[in-house]
């Protein structure tokens, strides 16, 4: 009975589907496309798909004039309430990696420290086996060298232990480096005639319904609007 209400308590998180408000310019394998032109600079936006934490989304830019622009994500946002102006930021894929790497610049000092601190208890161990085996049987040759064998034995294993410890489990595909340094839309200048294109992340926000997403280049703002759909299994 215990279990039963026990897992009660969870219910199903929602699907999130997010679809242009507008009719999209056109469609790509299921996934629909806004496009907008200005002043020589093409932008297109699409929703990807969402994880636990984000809303990811597809941004293109193609600079047609005759001068270089440049792209930076950081800039892009989505304006979920013009009436008071709040607004959620796009995660900067260069803090956010920067972020990443101190974490693992402070796992790898606290394995490091782990992996001292069980180097110094097992050569106490070590000493203290010594110890022992030397007061209760000094005669004995054989029955020191087994002991000792032994006891060293554990070191290592106590070593890898508390560095296998301090590994983070493998995480979703938004949180691994790799996704964030290639699959991201990340600061890039254009020159005429070049493209940029990748992901732009936002924090997945269940309780907003319609928004606007805005992607500032140079001089210019272009404006996507889209619906946030929830599906509940």
């Amino acid at each position: 009975m215990a279990l039963l209400s026990l897992s009660a308590c969870f219910s199903p998180r929602p699907v999130v589907r997010v679809e242009p408000i507008e009719e999209p310019q056109r469609w790509n394998y299921g996934q629909a496309i806004l496009e907008a032109e200005k002043n020589g600079i093409t932008a297109n936006a699409a929703f990807a798909y969402s994880d636990d934490d984000f809303l990811v989304f597809d941004v293109e830019v193609t600079n047609w004039r005759e001068e270089r622009i440049l792209v930076d994500p950081a800039g892009i946002q989505l304006d979920v309430n013009s009436a008071t102006s709040m607004y959620i930021p796009a995660i900067d894929p260069e803090e956010q990696m920067l972020g990443m790497e101190m974490d693992a610049s402070r796992r790898e000092a606290n394995a490091k420290n782990a992996a001292v601190v069980a180097g110094v208890v097992a050569v106490a161990a070590v000493a203290a086996a010594v110890a022992t085996s030397s007061n209760d049987n000094n005669n004995n040759e054989n029955n020191f060298n087994n002991d000792g064998v032994d006891v060293v034995n554990v070191a290592p294993t106590l070593v890898l232990g508390a560095g296998a410890g301090g590994a983070p489990p493998p995480g979703p595909i938004a949180v691994d480096p790799w996704f964030w340094s290639d699959q991201t839309l990340r600061k890039t200048t254009l020159e005429k005639g070049q493209q940029v294109r990748g992901k732009v992340l936002f924090p997945r926000n269940d309780q907003i319904r319609n928004f606007e997403m805005s992607v500032p280049v140079e001089e210019l703002i272009f404006t996507f609007e889209f619906r946030q759909v929830l599906h509940r299994p």
